[in-house]
């Protein structure tokens, strides 16, 4: 699952000024990954832009918010599902087909976790349903994510080194 940060900031331009002026209740969520919340060695490309989507989220939320706009804002931050994602390359233009050398060591790695996701992108559809009708903000299909989460947060808070929470 993945869209970039330009993808989201052109979808919010397009699509919230037009739910703003309709003045109904609306929803956006926005499509992160785990890795916008986590930082797995040999992803540092692809987390820098699922920070970035997390980030712009969490504003967007407090922006609409502080003006009283009807309208949600959710945050989707699956991790491993099999949906093609770990063969995306394939799609890469032939003008930005140079990959980091040391890309290979990690992609292996990412396939096998890939394949054995145990969620399904209808997994990942049902818990972003539940998460809309239920106004959550965070949605974090995969429970240890969360765990990922709880460890990265109190490396922060207690001043620590950062964990490595990819196993």
């Amino acid at each position: 699952m993945g869209i970039n940060v330009m993808g989201v900031v052109h979808g919010i331009q397009s699509f919230v000024p037009r739910m703003i002026k309709q003045g109904r209740p609306g929803f956006v969520v926005n499509t992160a990954s785990a890795a916008g919340l986590l930082a797995p060695a040999g992803s540092s490309v692809y987390c820098a832009s699922k920070f970035a989507v997390v980030g712009l989220t969490e504003c967007l939320y407090h922006e609409l918010r502080a003006e009283n706009h009807p309208i949600g804002v959710s945050v989707l931050c699956p991790a491993f599902v099999d949906t093609g994602i770990s063969t995306a390359e394939r799609n890469r233009p032939a003008s930005l087909s140079k990959t980091n050398p040391e890309a290979e060591k990690y992609a292996e790695r990412v396939r096998q976790a890939v394949k054995s996701g145990k969620l399904t992108a209808l997994d990942i559809a049902a818990a972003t349903i539940d998460a809309v009708k239920n106004d959550r903000f965070y949605i974090l299909p995969h429970e240890r994510v969360k765990a990922g989460v709880a460890i990265r947060m109190k490396d922060i808070i207690e001043g620590r080194q950062p964990t490595n929470t990819s196993g």
